[in-house]
């Protein structure tokens, strides 16, 4: 019996001709290749050649895609189809090798064309995956970047190689609608000019560059030559840039730009540059900054802002003049000397989404930690204040009339103020995270929140849960009660959470299944996985009556090895007296 043979007993699976995005698994793909030896050489020579029958995925001159590999009957295709491809001495041994290690290799004599080797084998995908990363179409790929595409993008990839100098890439008159490249995790520390020139060949549309966590501190003038009208997107995140260079500036098409964890302390020309009046999406570091830079009012197409480190006391109320009516997202992180949220933030007219994190020093004494703050601001939907050290419930629903998803996790939160939550509040729904906090019971006060469908208590002092917890809740669906001590849950618990869809009593000290539950009619997601298996007997005779099937995820174990607690219910306890 040959190799193929062998190969074709082991595995029945077909290689899946979809594409070559680098899913690896084992299938049959037919390939014949001729390799040329040289006669007075047993090694591969450098004119040596491959020749495939499979067809691969590639990336014609329209733009459209072909197929990859052989179709799943395992036929070869007829020689008519097949292509001659020049490949260098690195790739031709790589193939070599990777076909002796499967041990499926086939050696005959082709004397009509003077070749010595003809190697035939049944390879598995991951040998497809390799020939259409380093030949979609003869677009090359300079080692040690891989390059992949799915149609429209071109992916050039080369992180984490140890790069001291950005790499040479190949000049290919192909088109594509949109190129990535990705340099992260090397040991750059310039871009010189005409890094990219090459890349400009490629005609795409679009071009995505990010080469974050290196060590880059100068970038010359004229770097991104070439794609300088096309760059969308830019990360530079996590370098040594003390400001932003002209080459950034100069980017007329910039839309993304991400620079923050650089020791930046100049903005220098921004408001003179290209970007100012087409940049979206902005995140800055402002750790060596003394005082707020004015020239961040020149980025008037501004929609969404990240910025961390503010190490001054304040913002004047015109911070974010220029960008007031265009901005939806604004994420402020480690503003360690506020006492108070910026009344900046209250003239933001199209705000939809505020981040607030590691606001550590906000005065909870005073009468709003919303600095003066007048305007409603009825578009904001999403509302986060996490780990700010907050131990009451801030008044946000005065502020914001319309939110939908409230995180106020990581705080030292112990109460809710009846007070703090409106009686009429007009959101079809809302969501409320609560998680690592200090409260020692489920707060009543969130009974008035009536469209209230998600709340999450987990990591907190959570002991039981009584009658009239959760009595107003009546559209709640979701309930995160997880990594609480809970020893006890009412049998009244949920009569009035009929929406109950999903509870969750991960590692809480519960010894027994709660009666509660059988009164969830639409109940489908329960986690009883307790901190200590619950012990499974006619003590539970109780639930009885409870289809516990209708439950379609249900985890939790019994005291003794191998019993699910969802299986004892509907089988052994029904044997129970």
């Amino acid at each position: 019996m040959s190799g193929g043979d062998r190969y074709r007993s082991r595995s029945s699976s077909s290689i899946d001709s979809s594409s070559c995005s680098g899913r690896v698994g084992v299938g049959r793909s037919n390939i014949s290749k001729s390799i040329r030896i040289n006669n007075s050489s047993s090694s591969i020579g450098s004119s040596s050649y491959i020749r495939r029958n499979s067809r691969h995925t590639s990336t014609d001159s329209s733009g459209k895609r072909s197929s990859c590999s052989n179709s799943s009957s395992g036929k070869r295709n007829s020689s008519s189809n097949s292509s001659s491809i020049e490949a260098g001495l690195e790739v031709a041994v790589a193939v070599v090798v990777v076909e002796v290690y499967a041990g499926i290799v086939v050696v005959e004599k082709d004397v009509e064309h003077d070749v010595v080797v003809v190697v035939e084998i049944f390879s598995i995908s991951a040998v497809v995956f390799f020939h259409c990363e380093a030949f979609m179409l003869g677009t090359r790929c300079q080692a040690p970047c891989t390059c992949s595409t799915d149609g429209y993008t071109m992916y050039i990839y080369c992180n984490a190689e140890g790069l001291n100098t950005t790499p040479h890439f190949l000049k290919e008159n192909n088109h594509f609608l949109q190129l990535s490249v990705q340099l992260y995790w090397n040991h750059l520390t310039t871009i010189p000019n005409y890094a990219f020139k090459n890349l400009s060949a490629l005609n795409a549309t679009s071009v995505e560059i990010a080469v974050g966590y290196n060590k880059i501190s100068t970038i010359d003038k004229y770097a991104f030559y070439g794609i300088e009208n096309v760059t969308t997107k830019l990360e530079l995140q996590n370098n040594s840039l003390t400001r932003i260079p002209m080459a950034v500036y100069n980017l007329s098409a910039l839309k993304t730009l991400y620079i923050q964890g650089n020791p930046l302390n100049s903005l220098g020309a921004l408001s003179q540059s290209e970007i100012s009046n087409t940049l979206q999406t902005l995140k800055i570091d402002l750790k060596e900054f003394t005082s707020w830079p004015n020239e961040l009012g020149s980025l008037h197409t501004l929609k969404s802002f990240t910025v961390s480190n503010l190490h001054f006391t304040h913002l004047d109320s015109d911070a974010f003049r220029g960008f007031e009516h265009s901005l939806t997202t604004l994420d402020m992180q480690y503003a360690a000397k506020f006492e108070k949220i910026p009344t900046a933030v209250c003239q933001l007219s199209n705000l939809q989404r505020l981040f607030l994190r590691y606001f550590t020093k906000l005065n909870e004494n005073s009468t709003s930690i919303f600095d003066h703050c007048t305007k409603k601001l009825n578009k904001v939907k999403v509302l986060f204040m996490r780990d700010s050290k907050l131990t009451t419930f801030p008044d946000v629903f005065h502020i914001f009339p319309s939110l939908n998803i409230i995180n106020l996790g990581g705080n030292s939160l112990r109460i809710i103020e009846s007070a703090i939550i409106p009686t009429n509040n007009f959101s079809s729904y809302i969501n409320i995270y609560l998680q690592s906090n200090k409260f020692t019971s489920i707060p009543n006060a969130l009974n008035k929140l009536k469209g209230l469908t998600a709340l999450d208590l987990s990591y907190n002092d959570i002991s039981s849960v009584e009658d009239h917890d959760l009595n107003g809740l009546v559209h709640l669906e979701r309930l995160i009660l997880s990594n609480n001590p809970i020893k006890y849950i009412s049998t009244h618990a949920f009569r009035n959470n009929n929406a109950l869809t999903t509870l969750d009593l991960r590692r809480t000290s519960l010894k027994s299944v709660p009666a509660a539950v059988v009164f969830l009619p639409n109940l489908s997601s329960l986690d009883l996985r307790t901190t200590d298996p619950i012990p499974c007997t006619c003590e539970m005779s109780y639930l009885k009556g409870w289809n516990a099937t209708a439950v379609r995820t249900f985890y939790g174990q019994c005291a003794y090895p191998g019993v699910k607690i969802q299986s004892f219910v509907m089988s052994s306890l029904q044997q129970c007296p």
